[in-house]
């Protein structure tokens, strides 16, 4: 019997999903983050309306993979929000396997994501081994695009950058500069994040520096000193910005740098399609 598809890559700020028909057609389309922190009682019953088309459909399985989902208990809420919406066969695992398996499918192997947020793991038979990182932005994140924004702030309002280097700064973002940003705000959250992404092709320099800096933060933080003679691929779209970095900076602990990837939903849907055979 064949049957349809509702695949998911949950990140910190952002959701890809994938579609699919009985006859193999692929949607793909983007919501906000589905973060297990962000599901209220509110958020539930607002976002209801939305999956309505979808979980009417007879045999669809809905794959969930989520940043926060490495817990046991965000994966029972998650699976259970679903139902709540109607969705009767729900799986959900962290956004980690996501990586891995859009990276080098069912193989052992090292996966790091540098996105929003930024987290190191090992994983062996399928599962989630090792987890080094993945604090979240209050506690860490070194090595995140959101880690990135911060530094990049942090440096502007203490005056560690040149005039000229600040020039550019305000010029781009066509603003007086960063004094009155609240950091906690929830939409300053992502705008802090999406700095990363707005000076990923800069020649500056200076902001080169801060990349540089922000990725041996991760390195050096959350990287095991046995970590060795080994390939770590990467997702997300701050590695993607920055994979030459990346390999400079692995190649000096003796590590290699594997496929990069940007977003892992369309290899991840090929391989949950394939998974359920």
């Amino acid at each position: 019997m064949k049957k349809s598809y509702l695949i998911a890559d949950s990140g910190g700020t952002k959701t890809d999903w994938c579609f699919v028909d009985v006859l193999g057609n692929k949607n793909y389309f983007t919501t906000a983050s589905y973060h297990p922190n962000l599901m209220s009682e509110e958020w539930i019953e607002t976002n209801k309306s939305f999956w309505k088309k979808y979980s009417v459909i007879k045999d669809l399985e809905v794959h969930f993979y989520g940043s926060g989902c490495l817990k046991e208990p965000n994966r029972t809420k998650v699976k259970l929000v679903f139902q709540n919406w109607g969705f009767k066969d729900v799986q959900v695992e962290s956004d980690i396997l996501a990586a891995a398996r859009a990276c080098f499918g069912n193989e052992d192997g090292w996966i790091g994501i540098l996105g929003t947020g930024a987290v190191l793991s090992e994983i062996e038979n399928h599962q989630i081994k090792n987890v080094y990182g993945g604090l979240g932005p209050l506690i860490g994140d070194e090595g995140s695009g959101f880690y990135f924004g911060k530094l990049l702030i942090d440096y502007y309002l203490k005056d560690k950058f040149s005039l000229e280097t600040k020039r550019e700064i305000e010029s781009t973002l066509n603003t007086g500069g960063f004094k009155s940003l609240d950091s906690n705000a929830p939409s300053n959250k992502e705008f802090i994040a999406s700095l990363s992404g707005i000076f990923s092709g800069s020649l500056n320099l200076e902001i080169q520096q801060l990349h540089r800096e922000n990725i041996s933060y991760f390195i050096e933080k959350f990287f095991p000193a046995t970590l060795v003679n080994k390939t770590i691929c990467f997702v997300g779209s701050y590695a993607h910005y920055n994979q030459i970095i990346i390999k400079e900076l692995l190649l000096k602990r003796h590590l290699n740098l594997g496929v990069v990837i940007t977003k892992p939903i369309e290899l991840l849907s090929e391989y949950s399609i394939k998974s359920t055979f």
